[in-house]
């Protein structure tokens, strides 16, 4: 029985882990490295990942660390002596010598085309930035921010897909991937194409400044933006200083003249009267789903009934 170390939190991860449980399960034992619980929540209970749920569902060993960088969890990698380590969206930068640590290397499943959008969120930035393809390395790591050497690549196009549902595909092209190269990886360490650093790109974490809305930018850069952010975070746009709301999902659509000021509100020609769109900088949104501050998920006509909005309010 060979030695695995899976490393990984979120959806993401999961679906990777499915599949290197499955083809290892009757010739590896694998231990799950997953980050520590977190408070969620109104009552800040500690929520248990997907990625350990599946692990204890599979009876797979779990640890939890706070940090790698510690003797005590060196100690433990000592102990498990693992041949390869697999990582998927693990959430923090591993240190030189657990990187260096198993002889078979530390294989990474990354959600681009390397040497693009490297970093915490490509998913979400290669939507914002309104690309057509992206796609999955499976690559060794290295003591770089995804500057390994690349072992393989799949590519898929984007069409409309938000980030929630472009996660999703991107997880499940992963966990093919990985599959298909697992065997030979598990022999021995592949020669692996190195990276041209003239063409990477750099996907920085999203924060809270990603969020708001800009309507004077045009409309199809603010639906990327949306679609890049939906469903969490979330871009979002204020109501007339009253509140906040999620824009959550948006189409384009033609402005009716040049009268309106970006963030006004309006009725498209020929659509039902409790259809909200937006002037934008140039063109316009018609505005799908919405979740305003403290409430769930709505449609717009949902919004207008319950009186949260009005043609009159603008949106910044």
């Amino acid at each position: 029985m060979k030695n695995l170390i899976f490393m990984g939190t979120q959806s993401f991860a999961l679906e990777i882990l499915k599949s290197l449980y499955e083809k290892t399960k009757e010739s590896a034992c694998i231990t799950v490295v997953t980050q520590p619980d977190k408070p969620s929540g109104r009552g800040y209970k500690l929520k248990t990942d997907c990625v350990k749920q599946f692990a204890l569902d599979n009876s797979l060993d779990v640890l939890q660390p706070a940090t790698l960088k510690s003797e005590e969890f060196y100690s433990l990698l000592k102990e498990i002596s693992p041949e390869m380590i697999a990582v998927a969206s693990y959430g923090k930068i591993l240190p030189e010598n657990v990187i260096d640590f198993p002889p078979l290397g530390c294989v990474n499943v990354h959600g681009s085309l390397l040497p693009e959008y490297r970093g915490a969120a490509p998913i979400n930035r290669v939507i914002m930035d309104g690309k057509k393809t992206t796609g999955v390395t499976l690559m060794y790591m290295d003591k770089g921010l995804d500057t390994g050497d690349m072992i393989a690549k799949r590519e898929i196009e984007i069409g409309d897909m938000n980030a929630g549902e472009l996660r999703e595909a991107l997880a499940s092209l992963g966990a093919e991937l990985l599959g298909e190269w697992l065997d030979r990886l598990l022999v021995k360490k592949i020669r692996a194409e190195k990276q041209d650093d003239a063409y990477s790109s750099y996907a920085a974490k999203i924060t809270q400044e990603d969020r708001p809305i800009d309507f004077s930018l045009g409309a199809e850069e603010i639906l990327c933006r949306i679609r890049g952010l939906a469903p969490d975070p979330g871009a979002t746009a204020g109501v007339e200083g009253r509140y906040t709301m999620k824009v959550l999902e948006a189409a384009l659509c033609e402005a009716p003249d040049d009268s309106l000021e970006p963030g006004e509100l309006f009725v498209p020609a020929g659509m039902k009267k409790n259809t909200l769109a937006v002037k934008c900088g140039k063109g316009a949104l018609i505005l799908k789903t919405l979740q305003p501050d403290g409430s769930k998920a709505m449609d717009a006509a949902s919004l207008l009934n319950g009186r949260k909005i009005a043609f009159t309010d603008r949106l910044k």
